[in-house]
């Protein structure tokens, strides 16, 4: 199955934090016991320099976070990004892509 795309907005200086349904063609919720996640985005897809984003996984729901002194460092402009599950088994699906746009802040 094709990664959903979806286009995300972090603000700087904000905690930013997202939630993926990982679910089976039915909608049924996915056991994520076993599995690990990880998520990154990049200025674009040949990048060395990436952000990681913290990843939480529960049944059928993954969590991607960064804390506010990590967004304020971003700098403003558009994102590459992405998040892949990996089963027990090994098997990596990429969930999600899509692109992040990272809003300047004002107030520090």
């Amino acid at each position: 199955m094709p990664a959903v795309v979806s286009n995300i907005v972090i603000e700087q200086g904000s905690d930013f934090e997202l939630v993926i349904d990982i679910t089976d063609t039915d909608g049924n919720p996915i056991d994520v016991t076993g599995y690990s996640a990880c998520s990154q985005m990049r200025r674009n897809y040949d990048s060395a320099n990436a952000v990681d984003f913290s990843t939480n996984l529960t049944l059928g729901v993954l969590t991607l976070t960064l804390q506010a002194n990590d967004t304020a460092t971003i700098s403003r402009g558009r994102y590459v990004w992405d998040a892949k599950v990996t089963d027990q088994n090994g098997i990596v699906t990429r969930v999600v892509e899509g692109i992040a746009t990272v809003d300047p802040e004002t107030s520090r």
